[in-house]
């Protein structure tokens, strides 16, 4: 049996351990660098989903506020542009208020808009705190 010396192991060793290192390294900082971006883009685009959400609640109550305060035909285009895009979003139990404050705006019934408007003010507010 041939004889290995022990420096001759240590130095396969060590010079084996120098190769391998900086790999497993590399390939660990990829996976972990991999997993941060995939984190990154989904908060990005949780934010860019809510954000766009709560923009078009808001306006929707804006331009729907401004209707039944005083109707003039930009606010009741942009009220317009609105409401189905609010509407598309609302969650099923508030559609039906939403749907009756439209047809009480189409019928110029500003007043009877305005009370329930007010009455689903606060029900938007909670739904864009919990976004």
């Amino acid at each position: 049996m041939p004889e290995i010396s022990l420096s001759f192991t240590i130095t396969a060793i060590i010079a084996l351990c120098a190769l391998i290192s900086p790999i497993a390294t590399t390939l660990l900082n990829n996976r972990h660098q991999l997993k941060i971006k995939e984190l990154e883009l989904k908060q990005k685009h949780y934010e860019v989903t809510e954000v766009y959400k709560r923009n078009i609640f808001e306006n929707y109550l804006k331009y729907a506020g401004s209707c039944t305060a005083y109707a003039d035909t930009g606010p009741l285009q942009s009220y317009g542009e609105y409401y189905f895009l609010a509407l598309m979003y609302v969650p099923d139990d508030m559609k039906a208020e939403m749907v009756s404050i439209h047809a009480d705006m189409v019928k110029y019934h500003w007043d009877q808009a305005n009370t329930a408007l007010e009455l689903l003010t606060p029900k938007i507010y909670r739904l864009l705190q919990t976004m």
